[in-house]
């Protein structure tokens, strides 16, 4: 806040909570394309009548949740990996391998995992299942993407944790050593 010239109290007060916001506001959004996607993808395969208005009761559903309410204003880690777990999902490629879609997806789930290590327990299934269901002629794709999107989010966390701290910082590190 110093660096934008944001010193008063109420910069301090207001700033995080419109942050935090905006972050909740990104995840009902995805929440809505990802009811929607799955809707779209899954519904008229025969097992059931296409029901339009399900991305509406979703978003009505998530916006009445006394859960969202009491703790989408908690912490910015909490929602912002939330944010990004649900817009992986909207990209992650459900019907089979797709390399722009997995580019985008498991780039979200880097920064997913990035902020909060333990949430690649949830991607485990996700990416086990992508990885079955994998050809021959798709592994050199996918190793490429898979190791350039690793690349990129360690060292892009890297630099921002040692640009935040002041000095060389892994917090993936002191993560592993705390638990």
């Amino acid at each position: 806040l110093k660096a934008c010239g944001l010193t008063g109290d109420w910069a301090v007060w207001a700033v995080p909570k419109i942050i935090q916001a905006l972050i909740m506001v990104v995840l009902e959004w995805g929440t809505v394309r990802l009811a929607m996607d799955l809707e779209r993808d899954g519904g008229g395969k025969g097992r059931r009548k296409r029901d339009e208005s399900l991305p509406v009761w979703v978003l009505l559903l998530s916006m009445a949740s006394w859960f969202g309410w009491a703790y989408g204003g908690r912490t910015l880690s909490n929602v912002a990996e939330a944010a990004l777990a649900v817009w992986a999902l909207c990209w992650w490629p459900i019907a089979g391998f797709e390399a722009g879609r997995y580019a985008v997806a498991i780039l979200l789930v880097g920064m997913g995992v990035f902020l909060r290590p333990s949430s690649l327990l949830f991607w485990l299934h996700p990416l086990l299942l992508l990885l079955w269901r994998l050809q021959l002629r798709q592994w050199p794709s996918f190793l490429g993407i898979s190791l350039t999107a690793a690349i990129l989010v360690v060292s892009a966390g890297f630099t921002l944790d040692s640009w935040l701290y002041g000095h060389g910082v892994f917090s993936w590190l002191n993560f592993a050593k705390l638990n």
